[in-house]
């Protein structure tokens, strides 16, 4: 799934991330879905969460590219299993990284385009230094990983990390406590975004968070406007 950003003035979007996809087109186990994020904050699109469910139940592997992200777009923490952080060389000092809150949510760091030797060592030393405010809440230890598409450096080691973490979640019972507490994320915020924080508070005790989400909030939708 590509999020792309939208026009502030047109409201549209390019939707161009699949154009850079070299796939083969008569290969049937991959889907790419383009998605536009509208006016919704966070690096994320209001349908991501919904699409990312009923995708998931069909492939075995899904990954959701956000739009570019600043400081504080920070969303897509509540929608997938692993956050994976590209960094690009050069895109900052240890400073920078310390007091970027996009730093406090990854479970995996990759600095890209590692070709460029010096730049990208660099970001790799600055991110090493900075491991200390990498903050995470829980006991995973944090990987930051050199890569590089065009010499293909690195890429096994970010699928052998990637696969560890999807171990560590199953070994340590995370995985479908993470997906609980993410879907009652969703619905919050769907119920703040439509009927503001009074209308949360107003439907709070009246959520059933064992129910199927998605029933769940067009149930509680219903009660808040009657």
């Amino acid at each position: 799934m590509a999020i792309d950003p939208s026009s502030s003035k047109s409201g549209g979007a390019l939707l161009g991330d699949r154009t850079r996809f070299q796939l083969d087109p008569n290969d049937g186990g991959v889907y790419v879905r383009s998605m536009a994020a509208k006016d919704y904050l966070g690096g994320v699109s209001e349908l991501t969460y919904p699409t990312m469910t009923v995708m998931r139940s069909k492939f075995d592997f899904l990954i959701i590219e956000t739009v570019g992200v600043g400081q504080s777009e920070t969303s897509i923490k509540d929608i997938v299993d692993t956050v994976i952080l590209c960094v690009q060389p050069g895109s900052g000092d240890t400073i920078q990284f310390m007091k970027s809150g996009i730093f406090e949510i990854p479970d995996l760091i990759v600095v890209t385009k590692c070709d460029m030797e010096k730049l990208s060592n660099q970001t790799f030393s600055d991110l090493s230094g900075s491991s200390s405010y990498l903050k995470n809440k829980n006991e995973w230890d944090i990987k930051i990983i050199l890569t590089s598409s065009h010499k293909n450096i690195g890429l096994s080691s970010l699928e052998k990390d990637i696969t560890d973490r999807w171990k560590w979640l199953i070994k340590e019972d995370r995985l479908n406590k993470n997906r609980y507490l993410q879907d009652i994320e969703w619905m919050k915020n769907s119920i703040i975004r439509e009927f503001g924080l009074a209308g949360f508070k107003k439907g709070f005790e009246k959520i059933n968070y064992k129910k199927n989400p998605f029933s769940e909030l067009a149930r509680i939708s219903k009660v808040l406007k009657s």
